[in-house]
């Protein structure tokens, strides 16, 4: 489709959350991470803007060998962060170091420009991010004890 990016045309492709592609993590007032290549499809191809260094064949768990990138978890697809029980404070990160210690999210910044500035997801809603590499990591913290569900919400 001409004039369309990839992001948009991955946003007609809306899905359905699948089993095994689902993370439930529980939150609390202590800030968290997670690696977003370790949720959702572990086969398949990335988009050139989605690739990561280094192509070339990988061995992809529970599947064969795949050449080029391999798409990995939640990286080229949109996610919905559904905060279901507690407000969740999130930011993106590359690496596990830029969303942890003294980068990591704190609830009290959401609003302000310092560090751990995040955004917040009141309880009970959800938003939807679209996930480039090389962004590959997500730190949370939670305004209470709760959960936190990732789901990826496209196809790749």
């Amino acid at each position: 489709m001409g004039g369309q990016s990839e992001a948009t045309r991955k946003s007609d492709e809306i899905t359905a959350p699948v089993a095994g592609q689902i993370s439930v993590i529980a939150v609390s007032g202590s800030a968290g991470s997670q690696d977003l290549a370790a949720i959702g499809p572990q086969t398949g191809q990335m988009q050139n803007e989605d690739a990561l260094p280094n192509a070339g064949s990988y061995q992809v768990a529970g599947s064969a060998t795949v050449s080029g990138s391999p798409l990995q978890g939640c990286i080229g697809h949109f996610v919905e962060f559904f905060a279901e029980t507690a407000d969740v404070g999130i930011l993106f990160g590359p690496t596990n170091a830029s969303v942890t210690s003294a980068s990591a999210p704190a609830l009290a910044t959401t609003g302000t420009n310092t560090a751990g500035c995040c955004m917040r997801i009141p309880a009970g809603t959800y938003r939807t991010f679209y996930i480039h590499a090389p962004t590959r990591f997500v730190g949370f913290v939670g305004s209470t004890s709760g959960n936190l569900r990732i789901s990826v919400t496209s196809r790749g």
